[in-house]
């Protein structure tokens, strides 16, 4: 206790992986929130993590970097919460369903700006008449996204682009020439067979096959995966 949580993931965890960009720390469980880079100079500790919309829950967290989408990240704990929901008070039962629904659209690149009015009328509802804990909490992960990640919301609804390359209807990838150096890691993750290059040298990415499912992304450890707008956006909803 007492001790900054930038410490903790640097010293105590061994950093990031990969060599990828620090983005936040998840820290309180399904139930807890997500605290910025740039608040890891926060000592650990109960009113610390609430002071950044937070919790120390357990005691537990996770690091992430910069190829975790914060909405994406909202949407797996709204999912976790949903199966964790006994479902006797409806607030709660029907709340993390329409919530659910309304991110997963919002990650498929058919989101409205008025999805972050319903997602906030949704998450006070619940805090205010939920009857367990469990329902009063589940809006904390989202709430804490819009404080510190709310430009992600944005990105996502009115420029078609997931930033982080998680949400695949959102974006699509490319190879940087410069740094790439052949390592050929992320060819035989390729499912689809769209990466190829021979080894030790320049690698390249045929976009009519690649699902931007983000694998070569994540296993690069040269930064040399470039995520971009997607070559075709979905029509939006009206």
């Amino acid at each position: 206790m007492g001790v900054p949580l930038g410490k903790d993931v640097m010293d105590v965890g061994g950093g990031v992986r990969n060599g990828r960009q620090l983005k936040a720390d998840q820290t309180g469980g399904p139930s807890g929130g997500v605290v910025p880079a740039s608040m890891l100079d926060l000592p650990l500790g109960f009113e610390s993590l609430q002071s950044a919309s937070s919790a120390l829950g357990s005691g537990g967290m996770i690091v992430l970097d910069d190829t975790t989408c914060m909405l994406s990240l909202a949407l797996y704990f709204v999912r976790f919460l949903m199966e964790e929901s006994c479902g006797k008070c409806t607030p709660c039962r029907e709340g993390l369903v329409q919530m659910e629904k309304i991110l997963s659209r919002i990650c498929e690149g058919k989101g409205r700006m008025s999805d972050i009015e319903k997602l906030k009328e949704l998450g006070g509802a619940m805090k205010l008449a939920c009857l367990c804990d469990l329902g009063r909490s589940a809006p904390n992960p989202l709430f804490a996204t819009f404080k510190h990640f709310y430009d992600e919301y944005i990105e996502h609804i009115q420029e078609g682009f997931c930033r982080a390359g998680q949400c695949r209807d959102l974006c699509s990838f490319n190879i940087n020439e410069g740094a790439c150096d052949g390592c050929h890691e992320c060819v035989p993750l390729c499912h689809k067979g769209a990466i190829f290059g021979e080894k030790g040298k320049v690698h390249h990415i045929d976009k009519s096959l690649c699902d931007s499912c983000g694998d070569c992304l994540r296993v690069c450890t040269r930064n040399a995966i470039l995520v971009e707008k997607p070559v075709v956006r979905k029509a939006m909803e009206a």
